[in-house]
């Protein structure tokens, strides 16, 4: 199994916004194995790649932070399992398993082709059905005591073409099915990169037509498409496809194909706004810059078109404040610190107290409500309410514990 430095395993799992946050949050005894704990203070400590990491104190949804990506794509696609028969082919240590078993599955047939790996809360629980060193490519409908009409799968090293015939012929009719697309493991040998990584875009998305043309004639539809929320081995870009087991006509297989390419397109068009958002980012952090007209000259300048009124808001999600100066004019001026997590937090708090559960946080003038939404973002499963205006925020835990451990999170105690 491939090793990995523990600062670059915690930065590619999400932990933390930059590498060299990453490395201080594992020199402060910050980050921890998701399994037993275990404690880890040396950044270029080699570890299995596979190791899933947490920050200390943290609580996890599921058994496995993959979770989250199933928890996505029942989201994003309006899915439900309440009351369903399900399969997770490639269940690991079971974060599959687990949103479905929280979200309502009656049932779960959890398949992977290694052995000891499944939680033991889910070994434990009746509801799952544990299928160890099954390899999935030659199951048939007798292998399962039940029919499931809903699957979720998460395979490495091998492609899809060789787990869908299988699940086409256990699956119920009509069943959902949301497939993790890996480029890595679907492209030619001549489109992958060094390291195994794939970041083409074109890439991408001529493996997504791939799947989707080969799901289409062996009985499943395409109904929708997402990024995963957490990337791949080595950094790598997945996707979320979600499924259904029907007869298949032509005119249907052309609906999937446009449903790719609209969703495409919509992903072209956020590149192109993220390529603007870093000009208009440079530019106030390179000049003194007064007013919205400026940035949309000097957008026009750089070959972008914008209105001011894109402008106006493109400031606001950027965090943009204006700081008067001496004549009593304004600049605009980025937050101190221009990360999307943790260190963006830190940088714009200037005093903070705690009562209880409850904690009021000063902050640097225009920037509350960023930081609000970050706050959310990260700790929503801890927080009951929060609310803010120019330079203060008050956050209410669920707890005086939940709320400490914030503010441990956030400052590294």
């Amino acid at each position: 199994m491939a090793k990995e430095r523990v600062d670059v395993l915690a930065y590619k799992q999400g932990l933390f916004d930059t590498r060299e946050q990453a490395k201080r949050g594992v020199m402060a005894g910050l980050v921890v194995a998701v399994i037993n704990g275990e404690r880890f203070d040396k950044p270029g400590e080699k570890i299995d790649e596979a190791t899933e990491l947490k920050l200390k104190g943290e609580k996890l949804k599921y058994v496995s932070r993959g979770g989250l990506k199933l928890e996505k794509a029942l989201n994003q696609f309006g899915l439900s399992v309440e009351g369903k028969i399900a399969i997770d082919i490639g269940a690991s240590t079971g974060g599959f398993t687990d949103v479905m078993l929280q979200n309502g599955a009656s049932q779960v047939f959890s398949v992977d082709v290694g052995t000891n790996q499944l939680a033991w809360k889910l070994r434990n629980d009746p509801r799952v059905v544990s299928m160890e060193q099954f390899n999935f490519r030659y199951a048939e409908p007798d292998d399962f005591e039940a029919t499931p009409s809903f699957a979720s799968i998460d395979v490495s090293f091998i492609s899809l073409d060789l787990i869908l015939p299988a699940l086409h012929r256990i699956l119920a009719g009509n069943g959902q099915v949301v497939a993790l697309v890996k480029p890595q493991f679907e492209a030619g040998r001549e489109q992958i990169g060094k390291n195994g990584i794939i970041k083409d875009p074109k890439i991408h998305f001529a493996v997504l037509e791939k799947v989707a043309a080969f799901a289409g004639t062996h009985g499943f539809a395409v109904m929708g498409v997402d990024y995963s929320p957490i990337q791949g081995g080595h950094g790598n870009i997945e996707f979320l496809m979600y499924l259904e087991k029907k007869k298949r006509k032509q005119s249907q297989l052309q609906s999937s194909w446009r449903l790719l390419w609209s969703w495409h397109t919509r992903n072209l068009n956020m590149k192109s706004k993220n390529i603007r958002l870093e000009k208009i980012r440079r530019f106030i952090r390179d000049h003194e810059v007064g007013t919205q007209e400026e940035i949309v000259e000097h957008l026009k300048e750089e070959g972008i078109s914008a209105t001011q009124a894109t402008v106006s808001r493109d400031i606001k999600e950027l965090g943009i404040v204006k700081r008067p100066l001496k004549d009593m004019t304004y600049v605009y001026e980025l937050p101190r610190k221009h990360h999307q997590g943790i260190g963006m937090i830190e940088s714009n708090i200037l005093s903070h107290r705690r009562m209880g559960e409850y904690v009021n946080f000063t902050m640097v003038p225009g920037t509350a409500p960023l930081v609000k939404r970050r706050l959310r973002e990260i700790y929503k499963e801890h927080i009951f309410s929060i609310v803010a205006d120019d330079d203060t925020i008050l956050l209410i835990a669920y707890s005086a514990p939940e709320a400490e451990n914030i503010l441990k999170s956030i400052f590294g105690w």
